[in-house]
């Protein structure tokens, strides 16, 4: 992997690019990223060119037929032939033989490439460039040299020069990519910086995959809490102990390492021992040398009754859109929470479908899409997602904890069967690392599928325990919603049992798909797992289980307030759905039809569209402790959410996304 780029080559023939930095060069495919056992020495493979004209170069261009390449640096350049290697009688002045470039423009040059669709090449250099004709009788085009910022939409304010390297994409003649340092931006001749996948400049490690040196150690990702101190991941490309600057009564602690098939190296997943509700600022070492600070709050003792907060969202769109949900993430950091929840859907399979159908796959479709990926792109999406400046300042400033849903990391709505025990096992092993969540360490029997080491997990904070069930790993195909399995029977019963057995006064069940509404179609458990439905809202409403429960949910492209049991001012249970972080590219909210309605007009209070996050503020009576929870959507610039169907009514007027469920059981929605 490279360290700085210097210049960059379209292949004269094929659909690939020469990235060089200083004596090595690398090959990068556009479909399956840096080409087997690359990087590779200039000299290795670019017969004379390093000895008769050792670099690294300024800029290099592929001439306008294709037969040709020119390597710039300083005041001289070389002709190199492909299969043959440099031209006789070179390097040369460039003053002699690009005597009108050099007038106009004295080098040495930033960049430069050749525009196929207009057949010119452009030199740039600072805050300048020239366009040039093509063939023995080109030069200087008449009033160049001009100013980037007067002919290049928006460049210089979005990601001003200069430029390490520019070239034209070989699969799309309209589109040019700019690079500089460790960012790039893909620009448009017709729109300008094209924003059709995301606001730009990126991060060039993980869009160009394989082709950048990757940092010693990277997606720092502060994770769920256990009874002995919180936890937390960090990515390292050599297997190497990470380390703390001593404080009294707080240590490190390993608790697994998981090697990530060579790709990015090593995930390391510590847990910080440190007393309950101790709140301190820790420094991560390697070979003693710092590397990160980290703020480490632990989850008070389970009698506390300090109030915390949380958002919740679900449908993190991690590919072509990935930019354009930045300023969600960015505005739900700004409400500082205790804990983010990722509710399912934090990473999507990119696999074949079939015969129209969403969810018709062929057999085996997995090793064709994103899972046996050579270099695991849904993995590599991931990574990608992780290392955004916003997502990176969330990951290390609050607790990221998540859920396992039919998306994650699996095509929409994949069970048992859709995969082999293999595929379960890696997909398994890429969410545990991309989430250091408090799994169950001990390995029930009878599980339905075989994973390793159970997904599910818990979190206690204080007076309120909050469940995470695996919604994905035990899905069961049924043509008959009665039968259907989302939990399956063993984790169902165990996750009863948990629930009945915990003290706590609130009891959170983090669940993807939708458990309370009614509406048939969707994939919630009323359309897909009925006989699971009942027997859990059955045994949350039965005399011996004691305390309250709140149940949150995503998935569905649209946000809710649902209820069981009592009446809606009044209920026994009530459902927050928060979806989705990002609409994808093109689609718009739910319209009334696809919401659906709802049969039994006994369990939707309100609906509402667009994108969205929630905030639930959670705090206690003083004579009692019964739980006060306040329940705010947002939209995904931070201001509050309108509800769009009330019941089944469209809303004429606005109102505000929101409800209160107060000590004594009563729900105040609206206020």
């Amino acid at each position: 992997m490279l360290n700085l780029l210097n210049n960059i080559l379209p292949h004269h023939s094929k659909d690939k690019y020469y990235f060089f930095s200083g004596d090595h060069y690398t090959r990068y495919t556009s479909e399956n990223g840096t080409d087997k056992n690359f990087p590779r020495a200039v000299s290795d493979n670019w017969s004379g060119l390093w000895d008769l004209f050792p670099g690294p170069y300024d800029a290099s261009i592929i001439k306008y037929n294709y037969t040709k390449y020119y390597f710039f640096k300083g005041n001289q350049y070389v002709r190199y032939t492909p299969g043959e290697g440099v031209d006789s009688g070179y390097p040369k002045y460039i003053s002699e033989y690009w005597t009108k470039l050099w007038r106009e423009m004295p080098g040495p040059y930033d960049a430069c490439f050749y525009a196929k669709t207009k057949d010119k090449y452009y030199f740039f250099k600072g805050e300048n460039y020239v366009r040039m004709s093509t063939g023995s009788g080109g030069g200087v085009d008449a009033g160049y040299p001009k100013k980037i910022k007067d002919h290049w939409h928006n460049m210089p304010e979005v990601f001003p020069p200069p430029y390490d390297a520019v070239v034209q994409s070989k699969a799309n003649e309209s589109i040019y990519f700019f690079f500089k340092g460790n960012e790039y931006v893909r620009y448009n001749t017709s729109l300008g910086i094209d924003t059709s996948e995301g606001e730009y400049p990126q991060s060039t490690e993980y869009s160009w995959p394989g082709v950048w040196q990757l940092k010693t150690y990277s997606a720092i990702t502060l994770g769920s809490f256990t009874p002995l101190g919180p936890l937390f991941s960090i990515r390292l490309l050599e297997n190497k102990a990470i380390n703390m600057v001593p404080l009294d009564n707080i240590n490190l602690e390993l608790l697994y390492t998981v090697e990530n098939d060579g790709f990015v190296g090593y995930t390391k997943t510590y847990r910080v021992n440190m007393a309950a509700g101790a709140n301190k600022t820790i420094t991560l070492q390697i070979d003693g040398e710092n590397i990160a600070t980290l703020p480490i709050k632990n989850a008070p003792s389970d009698s506390d009754s300090e109030p915390f907060s949380l958002a919740m969202g679900s449908c993190l769109d991690d590919g072509r859109n990935l930019q354009l949900q930045i300023g969600t993430v960015e505005k739900m950091v700004s409400e500082n929470p205790d804990m983010m929840i990722w509710n399912g859907d934090t990473s999507y399979y990119n696999g074949k479908k079939t015969n129209g159908g969403w969810n018709t796959f062929e057999d085996n479709v997995v090793e064709r899409g994103d899972m046996k990926n050579p270099t695991h792109s849904m993995f590599l999406r991931m990574f990608k997602t992780r290392h955004h400046p916003s997502i990176v300042n969330a990951m290390c400033n609050i607790p990221a904890i998540s859920t396992w849903d039919d998306h994650d990391f699996g095509f929409n709505n994949s069970t048992t069967q859709n995969m082999s025990p293999q595929q379960i096992t890696d997909a398994t092993k890429v969410f545990r690392t991309c989430w250091p969540n408090n799994y169950k360490q001990s390995q029930p029997v009878n599980l339905q599928s075989p994973l390793d080491k159970p997904i599910n997990h818990s979190v206690r904070y204080g007076r309120t325990e909050i469940f995470f069930p695996d919604s994905r790993s035990h899905r069961g195909p049924d043509p008959d919603p009665e039968d259907g399995k989302i939990l399956g029977d063993v984790q169902l019963s165990l996750l009863i049992t948990s629930m009945t057995n915990s003290d706590a006064c609130l009891k959170i069940l983090i669940i993807s798909s939708q458990l309370i509404p009614t509406k048939e179609n969707g994939e919630g458990f009323y359309a897909s797992a009925r006989g699971e439905r009942t027997t859990l809202l059955d045994a949350f409403k039965a005399d011996d289980f004691g305390g309250r429960v709140l149940i949150l949910s995503g998935d569905v492209h649209y946000s809710e307030l649902s209820y069981d049991g009592n009446t809606s001012d009044n209920p026994t249970i009530i459902e927050v759905t928060s979806s989705p972080m990002l609409l994808k590219a093109g689609a718009d909210a739910k319209t009334p039809a696809e919401l659906g309605s709802d049969p039994s007009k006994q369990t939707r209070i309100w609906s509402a569209k667009g994108n969205t996050y929630a905030i639930l503020n959670i705090s206690y009576t003083d004579n009692d402790n019964e739980p006060i929870i306040t329940i705010q959507m947002r939209n995904s610039d931070g201001t509050t959410a309108d509800i769009y169907i009330d019941d089944d009514e469209l809303v004429p007027d606005p109102k505000p996304a929101n409800a209160i469920w107060k000590g004594d059981g009563e729900l105040e929605s609206s206020f």
